[in-house]
């Protein structure tokens, strides 16, 4: 690059020379541009990189080391308290507990599944109380038999109308007078009158026993006993209609209730 002015000062310009000259100063600037090129093409992936680097971070921060068992019930306990029941509900899921699933499912309000998981649980007694808060009491009988609560289940039969199976748990309680009148509701509704008036004499109501007796057409049977029964007068009016008269006017005698 020298070469230019020392020519100049000759007053001589040789070409050769100057075209020498303008080769090195363009392969100068070539080399310039591609250096700065080759940089900034190092700097890009490095930046990359470090993104790379921050969505590894992120990503593994997906893969948190799992909770505790005490950290699982702390955060039971937290959300029940606060009434996240369904917050509860996950974290018992997770422990595992089905008891304490149970009681939060409960507390949602869900009354098949809180049914479901207190009979996962085998609390029995939990389930049929849940049964006749969904007007099931036949099904929450059978529950309180499991249960081992005879009497509630007995109770829970005869309002859901099986007497047959209420009338079992009442004989088996002890307690034959109320086996005995529902096994003559169950014998009525089949339109067996004469063996219901069988049970209702064993039960000592022989009023009542008169009247399926007459239903199962044994009216002299149903004077008899409307007459053991205290009710003279019934068994007269029903001897009249019979056109036994005599001996009707027997039992109004004894009613002392005589009419022409």
């Amino acid at each position: 690059m020298a070469l230019v002015p020392v020519l100049a000062a000759s007053g001589q310009v040789d070409w050769s020379l100057l075209g020498v000259a303008g080769g090195i100063l363009l392969v100068g600037g070539l080399g310039l541009v591609l250096f700065f090129r080759a940089r900034t093409g190092h700097e890009k992936p490095i930046q990359r990189s470090s993104k790379s680097s921050q969505t590894h971070t992120k990503s593994s921060s997906h893969f948190d080391e799992p909770k505790t068992k005490v950290e699982l019930r702390q955060e039971y306990d937290r959300a029940f308290s606060t009434r996240d029941f369904h917050g509860a509900a996950r974290a018992a899921k997770q422990l595992q507990d089905n008891r304490l699933y149970a009681q939060a499912i409960e507390n949602t309000g869900d009354l098949e599944r809180s049914i479901q998981a207190w009979t996962d649980c085998k609390e029995y007694d939990r389930v049929a109380a849940l049964l006749e808060k969904a007007n099931r009491p036949v099904k929450a009988g059978q529950m309180y038999l499991q249960a081992g609560k005879r009497q509630r289940a007995a109770q829970c039969f005869e309002k859901g109308g099986d007497f047959k199976r209420a009338a079992e748990s009442y004989r088996q309680l002890g307690d034959q007078r109320k086996a005995n009148d529902l096994e003559v509701k169950l014998l009525v509704e089949r339109g067996d009158h004469l063996e219901a008036a069988k049970r209702l004499i064993q039960n000592e109501d022989m009023k009542g026993a008169a009247e399926q007796l007459l239903k199962g057409g044994e009216v002299l049977k149903a004077v008899e006993a409307f007459r053991r029964g205290g009710h003279p007068k019934r068994a007269a009016e029903l001897l009249r209609k019979e056109g036994d008269v005599a001996a009707a006017a027997l039992l109004f005698e004894e009613a002392e209730a005589w009419v022409d």
